[in-house]
């Protein structure tokens, strides 16, 4: 059984979650999982309704802290700006990609990259490097993922409805 913490308001709360999708929206090298939490979005995140190309982003994720035992984690934190933008996500492709140069780490998958507002972007998913040639310098960009909204929201009414709260 999956659980998922949460921590507001100085509280920490568990709540059961369900994976409810997993495939690869983008590339043989790239996963990507939906985790459905009962709990109302907005109390989690608010999407932004516009970005685009030179649009700063700041990211977080967890990674190993080497510092400490194997089972320590920290939150890492960097920021960037938003390098390309994929075609808009729809019901036939659910999955938009967003590029961008805030540097992501293993470990940082399923973080968010958020605007300076503080809105969800899209969801991190990958980092790529490739390597210098040709007296040009070696390229790094940092992949998201954003979601199709009504699909999102038919995924998740669907498994609710099947699991009828047996969470």
């Amino acid at each position: 059984m999956l659980r998922l913490v949460f921590h507001s308001a100085g509280v920490m709360e568990v709540k059961k979650a369900r994976i409810v999708y997993m495939g690869k929206p983008s590339t043989e090298d790239s996963d990507f999982a939906i985790v459905h939490v009962p709990v109302p979005l907005s109390e989690v995140f608010v999407w932004a309704d516009r970005f685009a190309k030179g649009n700063i982003l700041m990211c977080s994720g967890s990674s190993q802290n080497e510092e400490a035992s194997n089972y320590c984690f920290k939150t890492v934190l960097s920021g960037g700006a938003i390098q390309e933008v994929g075609p808009s996500a729809s019901a036939g492709n659910p999955f938009q990609i967003v590029r961008h140069s805030a540097p992501i780490f293993h470990g940082n998958s399923g973080g968010p990259a958020v605007d300076k507002d503080g809105r969800l972007v899209a969801v991190n998913f990958a980092a790529t490097f490739s390597t210098r040639s040709m007296g040009k310098p070696a390229r790094k960009y940092s992949s998201a993922i954003r979601l199709d909204l009504s699909w999102l929201k038919r995924l998740i009414d669907k498994d609710a409805a099947e699991q009828s709260g047996g969470y």
